[in-house]
């Protein structure tokens, strides 16, 4: 059995910035607050006792400093993390960096929201994310699974990567991609057993609630 822990980044720059379009920009880091969080999500699992067998995470800044916040305070070692391509966040292409109004207007907000495959110009569709991110879940997560025993594994990525994810295990329509929302820090917790999933928790954010 795998209980596998899907943990979004804490807070960064772009989180801030709600204004913008964002992508992947991989060089920007977590802010005060982010790191209070990742310090708190790091509290949480080491108060439940959560032992780690295996840490993964996108190469983002962002991502792997809330990685390596939460690897030192559940005892796991930063230098045995894992980081992997198909973790990285949706690329937005040409919309990167530009004005939300400016490019979602409401032809374009209506397609975004219902279409699977539609996507920014030289940027990646949800369909794309949502492959490379099974494709983790094949090649690192459960091929690890043994009959006799609970495999723990966290994976550190960002909202809109997780929520492909999350779509295709529950295969909910592409909108869900739009109106569910991770919060930053947040803990979606799956068990994978005997060819099943089971979701105990999504987007537990509880634990920062005193930065609310």
């Amino acid at each position: 059995m795998i209980s596998l822990y899907l943990i979004r980044h804490a807070e960064s720059d772009l989180n801030v910035k709600t204004e913008l379009i964002f992508g992947r920009q991989n060089h920007i880091a977590l802010t005060d607050r982010g790191r209070k969080q990742a310090e708190l999500t790091g509290k949480r699992l080491a108060d439940e006792k959560k032992i780690f067998d295996f840490i993964f995470s996108s190469p983002a800044v962002r991502a792997l400093e809330t990685a390596k916040i939460v690897a030192r305070a559940t005892g796991f070692p930063v230098s045995k993390i894992v980081t992997s391509d198909l973790l990285q966040e949706l690329c937005q292409g040409e919309w990167e960096g530009r004005k939300r109004k400016e490019v979602y207007g409401e032809d374009t907000l209506k397609r975004y929201i219902n279409e699977a495959n539609f996507k920014a110009p030289a940027g990646e569709s949800r369909a794309e994310v949502e492959k490379r991110m099974k494709k983790f879940l094949e090649k690192e997560v459960l091929i690890k699974e043994k009959k006799d025993q609970v495999v723990k594994i966290a994976v550190f990525s960002h909202g809109m990567s997780l929520k492909c994810l999350l779509r295709s295990i529950m295969r909910f329509h592409i909108s869900f991609t739009y109106t569910m929302r991770l919060r930053n820090a947040s803990i979606t917790h799956l068990v994978f057993d005997d060819g099943n999933w089971f979701v105990p928790a999504i987007s537990d954010h509880s634990h920062c609630r005193e930065l609310a």
